[in-house]
């Protein structure tokens, strides 16, 4: 039998594939095969006819933003029944967003274990000997840590964040000596804030990217690196960001990486209303494993097949 939250993700698809045209027809591509000084009325109605189309293009993202709100509430409740679920924040993340995101996963059902912020040190290129450094003196010094002599520098801290704030228990663990010492290193050194009182980690992680790093490249292998590290202590981890990472930013280099592709699962369009309802089916598909980058620009389709 034809499930209605099937009907709803079939609806989903057809609203981000319609987020995908607008946004091309109300773009460079809308003015393919126009020439040059085409007599269309002069400038004057030119500016018209473009403040019409960014009208119709707010009007339809309104709608498809309150059909996706509507019919989500039916379709993830009890998605993420009694999952923990910790969310890692960037730099620089839409604050809506992440408030957003929050709201979402409580709505599914899933246990907000805390907002974990990472700090610009963190990433800064020049600070790669600090995370170094930091990272070898609390993998040597905590107990319980496990984390592999070989693993490199990011990978390495990424595994250190996943064994503070992560587990693969399905409903959380509780935390213990290891990581309230490992948060509180992160925190004394500028590099990520936990939750005053971090009562569970998680058993799934989702990471929310923001602004946009100057060198894409050169902050894949960074940001690759933590999630990666994270993935491996915990039952599985979504990265979400907005759709122009996807088109041409981080999250587009990200996905061009294998190692990041095979480790994690990515949404894009977490600005919208469709984009956080994919967000939370991602996060449920990663309870049986198998990761997929889904979104407008997802190479696996819109959201998870069902």
């Amino acid at each position: 039998m034809t499930t209605f939250r099937f009907h709803v993700v079939s609806l989903l698809a057809v609203l981000l594939a319609l987020a995908a045209g607008i946004a091309l027809g109300g773009g460079p591509l809308s003015e393919v095969g126009r020439a040059d000084g085409a007599t269309d009325g002069g400038s004057a109605t030119r500016t018209a006819a473009l403040s019409a189309r960014l009208q119709a293009t707010s009007v339809a993202s309104g709608f498809q933003d309150q059909v996706a709100t509507g019919l989500g509430a039916g379709t993830v409740r009890s998605l993420l029944d009694r999952r923990a679920v910790a969310i890692v924040v960037m730099p620089g993340a839409d604050k809506k967003v992440v408030s957003g995101m929050s709201s979402a996963v409580q709505d599914a059902g899933g246990t907000l274990t805390g907002e974990y912020a990472v700090r610009p040190g963190m990433l800064a290129p020049d600070g790669k000997s600090l995370v170094d450094t930091l990272g070898s003196q609390v993998a040597e010094s905590v107990k319980d840590v496990d984390v592999p002599t070989e693993a490199t520098t990011y990978d390495r801290m990424g595994q250190l964040i996943g064994r503070a704030m992560a587990t693969t228990e399905n409903t959380g663990e509780a935390p213990d000596a290891a990581s309230a010492d490992i948060l509180s290193s992160l925190n004394g050194a500028r590099l990520m804030s936990s939750p005053d009182e971090a009562r569970r980690r998680a058993s799934l992680v989702l990471v929310v990217l923001g602004s946009e790093p100057a060198d894409a490249t050169g902050a894949a292998n960074i940001y690759g690196g933590l999630v990666e590290g994270i993935a491996g202590r915990s039952d599985g981890v979504v990265v979400t960001g907005s759709t122009a990472s996807a088109t041409s930013g981080l999250l587009r280099t990200l996905r061009e990486d294998a190692a990041f592709t095979e480790a994690t699962s990515s949404v894009d369009s977490h600005q919208t209303a469709a984009g956080r309802l994919v967000t939370l089916l991602a996060l449920d598909r990663e309870k049986f494993g198998g990761p997929g980058q889904y979104g407008a620009e997802g190479a696996d389709g819109a959201l998870p097949s069902q």
